[in-house]
């Protein structure tokens, strides 16, 4: 870099003293920032100071420099310096062409679980600044979607599933053009039953003095980790009316009550069940229709079973069976409503691999009801003929 200088005066040699001053990093010709110009004799009296600016790889604001020049001579005489004070200055702007790129990733790669003891309640990012030497702590903000800043988060259905603080601050790494700082989300325990929620941690911001910016590709300007729930729901049916056991062909109806406890569920619950004769005896299924909760999302129950669906919110949902007259003769008919045994890991909310558990144990899978026969035979015997008859 120069920097040029005209003297007016008469023909004849110039010797002026300069100083060096500014906010940038210089490499002087002479010791203590400052030195001699000496100008040849010519027609023109010009001269320039090469100054050269020692490269580094610090991330700094732009800097300037002001050389002064002070106490011409001459040997012809008649010098003089415009400018203020008698003296003339050149201040040179200097641009730092260094940056710096903020990326994040995920630090551990297993996701984490709510309520989890340890590291398994917790998700941890790197944030990374690279590129050139940091001179004072970047500030970096992101999101996560799903999680509160700063203060705990509800654990109320609808609150936020984890927490974190932001901003995060990474402080300069002396000597190095790499910089880091992780971050944590920690998982919210509450009872609600959710699905397993991927929670994605995009970073929106950077600030520090230089040039410093958040990658442009969305792989590296954010990062996600798989949130699961430790909410089991419970399932449970019994048989709320009739309290006997027992209804009539003809009127009867029969109430199975399918109850959901362990949390409350953000979804729709859907129970598969099946209806059949107690220890695989035959039933007619014309002796009895089954009705559902309306409106479901589930199609219409068969005679032979069908989904309950246990609205969003919702404790519980009932099964109706609804007995029919016939003219035939039959005897007492028991059916048992269970819950189908792939209730074990049936999906709430329309199914999928992260679908909330469903259990349901074997003492309370499931609950009968006997349907009485309406019609009633009666035998009787009459003499064919009308003579008597003897012995021989």
């Amino acid at each position: 870099m120069k920097v040029g200088f005209s003297v007016s005066g008469e023909n004849g040699l110039a010797v002026d003293d300069y100083t060096i001053t500014g906010t940038a990093q210089v490499d002087l010709n002479t010791d203590g920032g400052g030195g001699t110009l000496t100008i040849a004799a010519g027609s023109t009296l010009t001269g320039e100071i090469a100054i050269g600016v020692d490269p580094d790889m610090l991330l700094e604001a732009g800097e300037t420099l002001t050389v002064t020049l002070s106490d011409p001579t001459t040997t012809g005489g008649g010098v003089a310096l415009s400018g203020e004070d008698g003296a003339a200055a050149e201040t040179v702007s200097i641009t730092d062409g260094n940056s710096a790129t903020v990326t994040i990733a995920r630090k551990d790669g297993d996701g984490f679980t709510e309520g989890g003891s340890g590291g398994m309640g917790t998700a941890v990012f790197t944030i990374t600044v690279t590129g050139a030497e940091l001179t004072e702590d970047a500030i970096i903000s992101f999101t996560a979607a799903d999680c509160d800043a700063s203060v705990p988060a509800s654990a109320e259905p609808g609150g936020a599933d984890c927490i974190f603080s932001s901003p995060a601050t990474v402080t300069p790494a002396t000597g190095e053009t790499t910089a880091t700082e992780d971050i944590t989300l920690t998982a919210e325990n509450d009872a609600v039953t959710e699905r397993t929620e991927t929670i994605t941690v995009v970073l929106t911001g950077a600030s520090t003095t230089g040039q410093i910016a958040v990658s442009g590709t969305q792989s590296e300007n954010r990062a996600t980790a798989d949130l699961k729930d430790n909410d089991a729901l419970v399932l449970s049916i019994v048989r709320s009316t009739p309290p006997g056991g027992e209804i009539a062909e003809d009127t009867g109806i029969a109430t199975f009550t399918v109850t959901v406890t362990g949390g409350t569920s953000t979804a729709n619950v859907n129970v598969p069940f099946s209806v059949s004769g107690k220890d695989g005896d035959a039933i007619d299924e014309n002796d009895y229709n089954i009705s559902l909760p309306s409106p479901s999302s589930a199609p219409a129950a068969s005679a032979t079973g069908g989904t309950l669906v246990i609205a969003s919110g919702q404790g519980s949902a009932d099964i109706t069976i609804n007995a029919s007259a016939d003219d035939r003769i039959e005897g007492t008919e028991t059916l048992l409503v269970a819950l189908d045994n792939s209730a074990d890991s049936a999906p709430a909310g329309g199914g999928g691999d992260n679908a909330p558990t469903l259990h349901a144990t074997a003492a309370n899978r499931s609950a009968e009801v006997d349907i009485l026969d309406a019609e009633n035979a009666q035998i009787e015997i009459a003499r064919s003929d009308s003579d008597n008859f003897e012995e021989g």
